[in-house]
């Protein structure tokens, strides 16, 4: 096949419902390889070709559009659907996401796998999530011809816990926003005002789920020395997720010098992220860790885990702390308040490192991986 030629088809599901990580993954992966097709043809699955606005606590697209689309989805699920063939049309190739069963007949399957938390660690997730991560592998990994996975740790996983082979999977880094290269936006004093950010602040970006260790990072806020808590809030930025009864109680209001500000447009979060005095992303376990990243680019040091992919993602450029360790993570942020010259440092090989992560080269990288599909 002539590669001008080929057509691909993404699956880009998730902008139909509340997501984080794999929406936004989605969402750039789409835009930017949309950029950079030349004659190739790229399409969105189910008719998201203009996919609308990113926001995480909703649809992209208003109430009906999504409903329309939702029905092409809920099809088919259960058995063989023409809605499903006219979707992908033509394609050469459909890269499905985690949210479908079956790709349409005529095309070679592909996916991402962004992680395997829930075979590592079931507990940390509903029940749900879990049943339905389990159909996805079964009926979309286990089947696809090649698999995209956007970290050599998420790779390794995949050979060890699942028995694929590596001649299967290519690592493809995601990328993030151009926006956090930018570091903090010229209005984001007057947008920071706007949620009452007045006084210095830790950061913490992701939603709020268990397995973002959001409890060991409370308790290593509350054993800071009193005058860096006087002096720094914790802000945590995510849309609710599930987490105990205790922790939610001193995230809405239990506990001093703590704020949670739920879900935040992109725009904000830009803001919020580049007037922040540290961000701590203390996962118990990751595939990629968009956070890490995007506070890196905008120059602001980091705090993460010694667990998953984020010390490959994050390198040199961020202080590693093991996650079960609420001592480590507290001497971790007092280290970092208490030395300007150690943050200095982190600012500087968090920049130098987050040029690794742009979306244009993840489209190129994709591109040629659906090439080498098509041609192999």
């Amino acid at each position: 096949m002539l590669k001008g030629s080929m057509r691909v088809c993404l699956d880009c599901t998730p902008f139909l419902g509340k997501s984080a990580g794999i929406k936004s993954y989605l969402y750039y992966l789409y835009s930017s390889m949309r950029e950079c097709a030349g004659s190739r043809k790229l399409s969105a699955y189910p008719f998201l070709q203009n996919p609308g606005v990113l926001r995480h606590d909703q649809s992209t697209l208003n109430r009906l559009s999504t409903m329309c689309r939702a029905v092409v989805v809920g099809s088919a699920r259960f058995s063989w659907c023409p809605l499903l063939e006219l979707a992908a049309g033509k394609a050469d190739v459909f890269h499905a996401s985690n949210l479908i069963v079956r790709g349409p007949r005529r095309a070679v399957l592909t996916t991402t796998v962004h992680d395997l938390t829930t075979w590592l660690m079931p507990e940390l997730h509903m029940a749900r999530t879990v049943a339905t991560d389990r159909i996805f592998f079964a009926s979309v990994v286990d089947k696809a011809k090649r698999i995209i996975a956007d970290s050599e740790n998420t790779k390794k996983d995949l050979i060890r816990l699942r028995g694929i082979a590596e001649s299967r999977i290519e690592v493809i880094y995601p990328g993030i926003d151009e926006a956090f290269f930018l570091g903090d936006p010229a209005d984001g004093a007057a947008r920071r005002e706007r949620y009452g950010l007045k006084k210095p602040y830790l950061l913490s970006v992701g939603t709020l789920e268990p397995r973002k260790n959001i409890g060991r990072l409370l308790d290593a806020y509350s054993g800071l020395k009193p005058s860096l808590r006087v002096e720094h809030d914790l802000i945590l930025v995510g849309m609710e997720g599930w987490l105990s009864p205790r922790e939610m109680n001193q995230l809405r209001g239990g506990m001093a010098g703590v704020r949670w500000l739920d879900y935040v447009p992109r725009e904000d979060l830009l803001a919020i992220i580049g007037g922040a005095t540290l961000c701590v992303y203390a996962s118990l376990y990751e595939g990629f860790g968009f956070p890490v990243v995007e506070c890196m680019a905008a120059g602001v040091p980091v705090i993460t885990s010694r667990a998953g992919s984020l010390p490959e993602v994050s390198g040199d450029a961020a202080v590693l702390v093991d996650p079960l360790s609420v001592e480590e993570i507290r001497a971790a942020i007092e280290r970092l308040l208490l030395s300007p010259e150690a943050s200095r440092r982190m600012i500087e090989l968090g920049r130098k490192q987050a040029q690794r992560y742009r979306w244009e080269n993840t489209a190129r990288r994709t591109w040629t991986f659906f090439e080498s599909v098509v041609d192999g």
